[in-house]
């Protein structure tokens, strides 16, 4: 971006160095809210926290934040397209998955997304709300953390990883059904309404299909001199899913000659591994639930493709493929859709065999309401939409 002026009261205008075919689609995440610049200068460091709070233009504004046990919002009266119907929501943390069911079992929680796979058939049984599994991008993996100082064996490690573990299987047990095996992190519903879906899809489908190999795994392990070595996986403290997909996949290491260590960390230590690098220091590999919230496809692979200095924030295991920075940039800088999706397509067919993130599987939206309300958004839509403001009752 070269420049950004306000036209009027309504609009501003936004001047390029290059075109970025990017731009209207990050305006569609959380990237794109509009916040009042008096307020954010006034909090400072404080905005976004307890302390400054927040202050956007959305269907609900902030009423209290409680730190670590609840944030409550009030119907926003002046929003643009009419207040919402549901005057006041608190939203309660729930990090462990036995308490989530419980309060939802109870009607402690009116709802809630993503609830646990292993009680999505209790909870739709249950006779108090209703359970709706819907479509989704987000993608069930070991996203690796490192490896920088030797990319290449780095490599190699992840490769055997993924080698060694039955996709088919896993995602049958572990998600419960609610899923589905995955080639790579930019899973087939991203696709979805997209002008090139075609060319996208095509892409996808020319991967090649992960297999169980593991006496070529067992070659990797032993060509990277990783024969015999601890490796140490995190995952957040309370996720019974995460959990269980780290203890399959230490059971399919421990075949190929490499001994994983399962270390649960509580949430707020476990999401420092993506902002902070000290909490990096000394892991190898992060379970984890990744997705894309805004349309497109480049964003999610750039951040783990692209150096760090290009964009990679998400990059923290020294991949460095210039042909694959060309691409991806040259996807994004392209002002022809077609010629973007095939640049893309290009480097994905590269950059998927480093196995940057060891992709398992597919795991679909599964949201929670309970009777007397209606109108939650089904889909991973939720993640950058203002779902709240359509919330109502059902008589």
């Amino acid at each position: 971006m070269k420049d950004i002026k306000a036209v009027d009261d309504t609009h501003v205008k936004v001047t390029f160095n290059v075109h970025d075919s990017d731009f209207i689609n990050v305006l569609a995440s959380s990237l794109g809210r509009v916040t009042s610049a008096d307020f954010v200068a006034k909090a400072g460091r404080d905005f976004g926290t307890p302390k400054g709070g927040v202050m956007c233009t959305g269907p609900y504004k902030l009423k209290k934040w409680t730190a670590g046990q609840s944030v409550a919002v009030e119907a926003n009266k002046d929003y643009w397209d009419g207040a919402p119907k549901v005057g006041e929501i608190d939203f309660i943390p729930v990090q462990d998955d036995a308490a989530m069911t419980s309060a939802l079992s109870s009607g402690d929680l009116d709802g809630a997304f993503d609830i646990p796979e292993a009680s999505t058939q209790q909870l739709a049984n249950s006779g108090k709300g209703t359970v709706v599994i819907g479509p989704s991008n987000s993608s069930i993996g070991f996203g690796g953390v490192g490896g920088a100082d030797d990319p290449e064996k780095a490599t190699m490690i992840r490769q055997a990883i993924s080698l060694a573990v039955d996709r088919e299987s896993a995602v049958k047990n572990l998600l419960k059904g609610y899923g589905a095996p995955a080639t790579t992190f930019t899973t087939p519903f991203q696709f979805e309404g997209l002008e090139q879906a075609a060319i996208f899809e095509k892409g996808y489908e020319e991967l090649p299909e992960p297999t169980v190999d593991l006496d070529k795994a067992k070659k990797l392990v032993e060509e990277a001199g990783a024969k015999g070595k601890t490796l140490k996986v995190v995952v957040p403290s309370g996720n019974q899913m995460l959990m269980n997909i780290a203890t399959v996949v230490k059971d399919a290491a421990a075949k190929i000659d490499l001994d994983l260590k399962i270390e649960q960390r509580q949430p707020a230590e476990y999401a420092a591994i993506f902002y902070d690098p000290s909490a990096r220091e000394g892991v190898d590999f992060l379970a984890a639930v990744g997705y894309q919230g805004d349309p497109g496809v480049n964003t999610y692979a750039m951040l783990r493709a692209l150096p760090p200095k290009e964009g990679g924030v998400f990059n923290w295991v020294g991949y460095d493929d210039p042909k694959v920075t060309g691409l991806l940039q040259a996807a994004r800088a392209s002002t022809d859709s077609k010629d973007s999706a095939e640049k893309f397509v290009e480097a994905q067919a590269i950059f998927s065999q480093a196995q940057l993130q060891v992709t398992f599987g597919n795991q679909y939206t599964r949201t929670y309401l309970r009777d007397g309300l209606s109108g939650i958004t089904t889909s991973i839509a939720y993640i950058s939409t203002p779902w709240a403001k359509d919330l109502g009752g059902t008589k």
